[in-house]
């Protein structure tokens, strides 16, 4: 088999692996949502958390629904937690501090700094990915969704690719319909990224407010929907 033939396959299996997840996660918020008096939405607890936000519990809490304080979905709530924001994780101690500056090529070869785009008066996600990561893959519907979503209200995406292969990363670029800036040094896990923001896996990301000031990281699924809704307001349109 050819080296081309090979990454089409790993593409074909990466497809099948978005699809199945993206069936399980659609089912358990199906669950949570036809399934308010009963306790079976405890099962799909963790897909539920992973897509909606470990804040989502806090909102079950409050409609009082009948699995809401059942201790497995609150252990749930708080694994999820630990993984995605662990409280005595350095990388959560961006939160609150200015953002650095970074500069890299765009797919063109043309420099490009972040400050170029966040701390400008907008709100900016900077989204640190690769086209050889399956979840980044997974995840980036969801990114583009929020895009569409809240770009008229001033939200900027830029990606910072940990790609080493030029190639790979054009390609994932276009297969994935990503319309913001993309930068990227190719240096794979030595992108300059790492050891400034502390990224020691992907997909990772840091909310950055429109004077420049790091005010969530590591927002994923509806957990990022549910951050700008409150950041910006409702959206003005339902785009996709």
């Amino acid at each position: 088999m050819s080296q081309e033939e090979m990454m089409a396959h790993q593409d074909e299996l990466m497809d099948e692996m978005n699809k199945a997840i993206d069936s399980q996660i659609d089912f358990a918020n199906k669950v949570f949502e036809e399934e308010r008096q009963s306790l079976i939405p405890v099962a799909f607890a963790g897909y539920y958390f992973v897509d909606n936000g470990v804040e989502a519990y806090d909102e079950l809490v409050k409609e009082q629904v009948v699995f809401a304080n059942h201790p497995y979905l609150k252990k749930t709530r708080d694994d999820v937690e630990k993984l995605f924001k662990p409280k005595d994780d350095p990388k959560m101690d961006f939160i609150g501090q200015q953002y650095t500056d970074l500069e890299m090529a765009d797919p063109d070869g043309k420099m490009h700094k972040l400050s170029e785009v966040v701390g400008e008066g907008h709100w900016g996600l900077v989204d640190f990915w690769a086209s050889w990561c399956g979840p980044c893959r997974a995840e980036m519907p969801n990114v583009l969704e929020a895009y569409n979503k809240y770009h008229a209200k001033g939200f900027e995406v830029t990606g910072v690719s940990f790609d080493n292969k030029h190639a790979a990363w054009v390609k994932a670029v276009d297969q994935l319909k990503m319309p913001w800036l993309q930068i990227s040094d190719l240096k794979g896990w030595s992108c300059a990224a790492a050891p400034i923001y502390k990224i020691d896996a992907i997909p990772d990301n840091i909310l950055i407010d429109p004077q420049g000031k790091i005010v969530d990281r590591a927002l994923r699924g509806k957990a990022l929907h549910n951050r700008l809704q409150r950041l910006l307001g409702a959206p003005d349109n339902d785009a996709k």
